[in-house]
C-alpha cells in the first residue's frame, strides 16, 4: 500500500509538471508568432520608397536651380557737395575741375547762383585788351569747357541787369559759339555797355556764315531805327561782320538827316575799301557795276 501511494504521489507531480511546461511552451510559441505577425502598411518602412522620395526631392531641387542668395545692398555713394567742390575749383585745383567736368549737369543751378564767380582779373584791369574768359576766373573757365550744356545759362546772363555779368557771359559764349546762342549775341550788339558789344561781335565773327546769315537781318532793319545809338551800333556790326548783303540798305539810309549819313557812309567804306562820300547816287551806281 505505501509503494503504492508513492507511485501515485509521482505521477501527480509528473502531471503538474508537464502542465506547466505545456504552459510555458505555449506562451514562447505565442511570443514568437507575436514577432512573426504582419505589421500594418502604415507602420512598414519601405526602403524602396524612401529611396525614391529622396530621388524625386533631389530632382526637384536641380530643376529648380541653385537657391539665390538674398540680394546684398550695393554701397550708397555719398552725396556730392556741389559748392565744396566748386570752392576747390575756384581755388585752382586741377582735380576738381576734372571732378567738375564729370558731374557738369549737378553743378549748373550753383553755377548760375555764383557766376561769375571769383575774378583773378576783371574786365577793368585791361586797359583795352581782351583777355579769354578762362583768364578771368576758373569758373568761367569751367563753364566755357562743360560747352553746349552751359549755352542755356549763359544766355540767359547776356539778359541780366548788371552790365559785368553781361560782359563775361558774352565772353563766355564768344569761345563757345553754340548755334543756339546767335539771336541773343545779335541783341547783345546793341548793348549800350561797350564791352558787351565787343564781345558779341567777336562771338559772331566767329561763326560760320551760313548760321548767322539769317539774324543779320535784324542788323539790317535797325539801320532805320530812329534812335541814332541802335542805328550806329547796326552799322558798324555789319561792317564788322562783312555783311556785303546790308550794302543797299545802308546807301538808302546816306541821305538820312542828321549823323545818320555819315555813319552809313563809314560802314560802306569799310566794307568796300570805296569812298563815294555820301552821294547815294554815285554808290548805287558803283554797286549797279559791283554786285
Amino acid at each position: 500500500a505505501s509503494l503504492l501511494l508513492l507511485l501515485d504521489a509521482d505521477q501527480a507531480r509528473q502531471r503538474v509538471g508537464g502542465d506547466v511546461g505545456e504552459r510555458q511552451h505555449l506562451g514562447d510559441v505565442g511570443e514568437a508568432d507575436a514577432e512573426l505577425a504582419p505589421v500594418p502598411d502604415e507602420q512598414r518602412q519601405h526602403p524602396i520608397a524612401d529611396a525614391d522620395r529622396q530621388h524625386h526631392r533631389r530632382h526637384h531641387q536641380a530643376a529648380a536651380g541653385p537657391i539665390a542668395a538674398p540680394p546684398v545692398a550695393a554701397p550708397t555713394a555719398p552725396a556730392l557737395d556741389v559748392d565744396a567742390l566748386l570752392d576747390r575749383v575756384e581755388g585752382g585745383d586741377e582735380d576738381a575741375f576734372d571732378e567738375a567736368l564729370d558731374h557738369s549737369r549737378l553743378l549748373l543751378d550753383r553755377l548760375a547762383a555764383r557766376f561769375p564767380g571769383q575774378l583773378r582779373t576783371t574786365r577793368y584791369q585791361l586797359a583795352g585788351r581782351t583777355l579769354r574768359a578762362g583768364q578771368h576766373g576758373h569758373l568761367l573757365d569751367l563753364l566755357v569747357q562743360i560747352g553746349p550744356l552751359a549755352a542755356p545759362l549763359l544766355i540767359a546772363k547776356m539778359a541780366d541787369e548788371d552790365r559785368d555779368t553781361r560782359y563775361y557771359a558774352a565772353a563766355c559764349l564768344a569761345e563757345q559759339r553754340p548755334a543756339t546762342a546767335v539771336t541773343a549775341l545779335v541783341e547783345r550788339v546793341f548793348d549800350e555797355d561797350f564791352g558787351v558789344r565787343t564781345c558779341a561781335l567777336e562771338a559772331l565773327a566767329g561763326y560760320p556764315r551760313r548760321e548767322i546769315g539769317p539774324s543779320l537781318v535784324a542788323l539790317r532793319n535797325a539801320l532805320h531805327a530812329s534812335d541814332e545809338a541802335r542805328m550806329r551800333a547796326a552799322a558798324e556790326a555789319i561792317a564788322e561782320l562783312h555783311d556785303t548783303g546790308a550794302i543797299a540798305a545802308l546807301i538808302d539810309t546816306l541821305e538820312d538827316e542828321g549823323r545818320r549819313g555819315e555813319i552809313a557812309r563809314r560802314a560802306l567804306m569799310r566794307l568796300t575799301r570805296h569812298d563815294f562820300g555820301t552821294s547815294s547816287k554815285k554808290w548805287r551806281s558803283w554797286w549797279q557795276l559791283n554786285e
